[in-house]
């Protein structure tokens, strides 16, 4: 079933859940809201796993809304609350962005788990059971839940069903449940730890670990890593690591269904990632590094061939699904560890094409990155794919191979042009996506410019006028340099729009991309250096600095190093920018110190196999290889003797300090603002209960109004619909019209053309008529003229015409004697032919006679003997 047919068939549910809340008690409204909810579960459980509901969209957000109401109201029918539920499973399955608003926003996991303790009390059976825990599954595996006043049922209950002698059909998913929960609280674990139950669930984990369900195996994986120290110690000491990770890549390669497989990924990050790197955010230089669990994991000999595997479902799961994402962000995040990110590109080079879709990852992500972020729907989709292919052709030109042996070289230079090319709408809400695709084709071209092949084409189709022009309209239109020549007084934090700290890696990656191809094109080297000496790019190296990221850093370092080839580069103008960015950062610090701890404290925290991490957008600049940048450009300094350069070395250090002792700080406030969050979300729980009493009558007429609104919207609509028809109707006369107009204006167009020939034509003729009337009349005064001329032989004439008719009339006479003559003899011929025929007519009669005379005398004798 479409989107479409399914917003028209959410817009129905929405007029006749307006009119059960307006007379609940009526049979038949209860009866229409179960049929409508019937038809709703069965057309949305067709709805394909790449189509996105938006939770902003009115109709979608007044249905949810409404389900959160019709769960909690006391008038619902079992028989709807369960069509409700089961509605809600299939809209938020594969859709990310409803699922969280339906846990952060709306906050409804408490209405579903009331739900569950009616199903219990009532017993309502297994099946319903199931519905409902699983919604939950979905639902806690967010990081946005809000813990209330139903954390504490629901976790003792969830620990009562774990600790059970029988095992129910819904074990899995109280398992998944309660490791969603202590995954993302550090309260929800001490509670699990305090419960009467923990006991026997500590006994039963390791048991857990060879059930048949792999989401129980994976919930127990992960409890055992935050609850059970001892436990801990040796499912993830080394001598069991080899099994555990095989058991974790068996679960991502065959998931029993997309949360169990998100788990397992998640899970196996925090075995490879340390979990040092979560407080990147509060490091002078995040960048992530292994865990110690991993530190053997490239010797397991399962795992070449489980990378390979899993680059498989690079082709055969639809990228635009949720699930294939994760498995591109697994595979990126690991691949920012430099000591596996080339066992990780050349396990995804050497798999081979499957029996399902003869392809392999490498062409199934040149592809993918090639999508418009319409067609993904998910605009991370094609960003995730280019930044890997980056890493992967990257591999190939590092190790001395040929891209063209992995991806046809034009396919690959379209890609990195149409990423160029892509057009940076400010007022768009893709503009940061936009950004960020100019800076993954930048990436990718620099990546592939060490291939020959690929640099000849590269410097065809990435044109220094082109080059110059993406570097131009960032320079303009990002408000990055009027914020940083602001005095630090007149700046606020949220000055500035998310897109430009995206916009700010577009001329530092453009100017890497320019220093690897400016060998071999002159046009390319004199950008180089009319880059180099643009004073309009200080502003940014300061932000990015200040602000950036550690591959950010690392870029406006490297380009620094590049600047100070100028003797006449502003190094003071540099250093005073920084030096007043950095008294706009002592201002705003203990604000953004205080945000930090916050979005840590409400974040999951950390056990000893390593956490969950979300790492920059590359896998450059890590803290040694800066350490390294900043020694060679003191060397430098030291032998240029620029004093300027070192002003702005003293303010890098002064920053490294302050953020030292900062990150000293930081720690201490952690413990106070986990308190006060706990505080405030217990006093946040009970306001909200208490205020849903105390608004039911308001609710009511609120309903009311809102009813009587859609009834009048549904009119205005009727009546706009009947307008668009009549405007349709005019538009398509208008245009018949306006064709048949021009048909007419085309047909006397050719008439005129016709008419103006023919006038040429005649003109022409009536020319030629004229010459030849000319000449006439000349020859008729010449004629005229010879004639008055021989007047005066008249006689003559007129003798000689004479004699000329004389014997004219001769010639006449003789014709007609000639004439006459042949008539007599024609007379003669038919004269002497009449005698002959009349002489023959003769002697006929002549015999004739004779022969009468014979038969009268026959008949006298004959008459003689008749009388004898």
């Amino acid at each position: 079933m479409s989107l479409v047919d399914v917003d028209a068939l959410i817009q129905r549910v929405n007029l006749v859940t307006t009119d059960f809340f307006s007379d609940p008690t009526r049979a038949s409204s209860s009866t229409q809201l179960e049929d409508v909810l019937h038809s709703l579960v069965r057309n949305t459980s067709q709805i394909d796993p790449t189509g996105r509901l938006n939770p902003h969209s009115l109709h979608i957000h007044q249905l949810l809304v409404n389900c959160n109401e019709l769960l909690g109201f006391p008038s619902t029918t079992l028989v709807a609350r369960s069509k409700i539920l089961l509605a809600l499973f299939n809209i938020t399955q594969h859709n990310v962005r409803i699922r969280r608003y339906l846990s952060g926003e709306l906050q409804i996991i408490g209405t579903v788990f009331r739900c569950l303790l009616q199903a219990i009390r009532e017993n309502l059976g297994p099946q319903n059971m199931i519905d409902i825990l699983r919604l939950l599954q979905i639902l806690t595996y967010e990081k946005c839940i809000t813990f209330g006043s139903w954390a504490n049922e629901l976790i003792s209950y969830l620990l009562s069903e774990l600790s059970a002698e029988r095992e129910a059909e819904w074990l899995p998913y109280c398992g998944a449940i309660l490791s969603n929960l202590i995954r993302r609280s550090k309260t929800a674990c001490s509670k699990v730890l305090n419960s009467r139950h923990y006991a026997v669930v500590e006994k039963k984990l390791i048991g857990f670990l060879s059930h048949e369900s792999r989401t129980l195996v994976i919930s127990a994986l992960t409890m055992i890593g935050y609850l059970d120290e001892k436990k801990r110690d040796v499912v993830y000491s080394g001598q069991h690591l080899k099994e555990t990770f095989l058991c974790v890549f068996n679960i991502i390669k065959t998931g029993e269904n997309v949360l169990t497989r998100h788990m397992a990924i998640d899970l196996c990050k925090r075995l490879i990632i340390s979990d040092s790197a979560k407080q990147c955010e509060l490091q002078i230089f995040p960048s992530p590094t292994p865990a110690s669990t991993a530190r053997d994991l490239l010797t397991y000999p399962f795992f070449g061939p489980s990378v390979e595997e899993l680059a498989k479902h690079l082709i055969n799961l639809d990228a635009r699904t949720e699930e294939c994402l994760k498995v591109y962000q697994l595979f990126l995040d690991v691949c920012r560890l430099p000591q596996f990110k080339s066992h990780i590109c050349r396990a995804i080079l050497a798999t081979k094409p499957c029996e399902n879709r003869l392809t392999t990852p490498v062409l199934g992500m040149l592809s993918t990155a090639a999508w418009s972020f319409e067609e993904s729907i998910e605009p991370e989709v094609p960003l995730a794919s280019c930044e890997l292919l980056t890493h992967v052709l990257k591999e190939v030109v590092d190790s001395g191979g040929r891209v063209q042996d992995f991806v046809p070289v034009e396919n690959l230079v379209n890609l990195i042009l149409g990423n160029v090319k892509t057009a940076v709408e400010t007022k768009s809400e893709l503009v940061a996506y936009q950004c960020r695709r100019i800076t993954c084709g930048l990436k990718l071209a620099d990546a592939v410019s060490g291939d020959d092949d690929v640099r000849r084409d590269l410097l065809d189709s990435l044109t220094a006028q082109l080059c110059s022009h993406v570097n131009e309209s960032q320079l303009m239109s990002n408000p990055v340099i009027n914020y940083m020549t602001k005095p630090p007084s007149m700046r606020t934090a949220d000055e500035l729009p998310e897109w430009s700290h995206h916009g700010i890696t577009i001329p530092l990656e453009l100017f890497k991309l320019l220093s690897s191809l400016k060998d071999y094109s002159k046009a390319h080297k004199e950008l180089y250096w009319k880059t180099l000496k643009d004073e309009r790019l200080i502003a940014f190296i300061a932000f990015a600095i200040y602000y950036g990221e550690s591959y950010v850093i690392f870029d406006a370092l490297n380009f620094f190093t590049h600047c100070t080839q100028l003797q006449e580069f502003r190094t003071k103008l540099c250093a005073v920018t920084q030096s007043r960015a950095e008294k706009n950062r002592k201002i705003s610090s203990e604000e953004e110190m205080r945000r930090k701890c916050n979005s840590v404290a409400s974040e999951d925290y950390g056990m000893d196999t390593g956490k969950e991490y979300s790492a920059p957008s590359n896998g450059y600049g890590n803290r040694g290889e800066i350490e390294e940048l900043l020694k060679k450009m003191k060397e430098n300094i030291g032998n240029s003797g620029d004093a300027r350069v070192s002003s702005v070395l003293q303010v890098f250090e002064q920053k490294i300090y302050m953020m030292e002792e900062r990150e000293k700080i930081l720690q201490k406030m952690v413990e106070e603002k986990d308190k006060t969050l706990q505080e405030s979300q217990r006093l946040y729980a009970m306001e909200r209960s208490q205020g849903k009493k105390s608004d039911s009558m308001e609710l009511r007429e609120l309903r009311n109004v809102i009813s009587n609104l859609e009834r009048q919207w549904q009119e205005a609509e009727t009546e706009k619909t009947a307008l668009n028809d009549e405007k349709r109707i005019l538009a398509e006369h208008l245009a018949k019209q306006e064709s048949f107009h021009e048909r007419m204006m085309e047909t006397s167009s050719k008439q005129v053309l016709d008419l103006k020939k023919e006038k040429e034509i005649l003109l022409e003729e009536n020319k030629k008529e004229r010459e030849v009337q000319l000449a006439i009349r000349a020859k008729f005064d010449e004629m005229k003229n010879k004639f008055d001329d021989d007047f005066v032989n008249m006689n003559t004439f007129r003798a000689t015409q004479a004699a000329f008719e004389k014997d004219k009339e001769v010639v006449e006479t003789n014709r007609r004697l000639e004439n006459a003559l042949r008539e007599i003899e024609a007379l003669k011929i038919r004269l002497k032919t009449e005698h002959e025929s009349s002489s023959n007519k003769e002697f006929a009669i002549e015999k004739l006679k004779d022969e009468l005379e014979r038969m009268k005398s026959l008949k006298q004798a004959m008459a003689q003997m008749l009388n004898s």
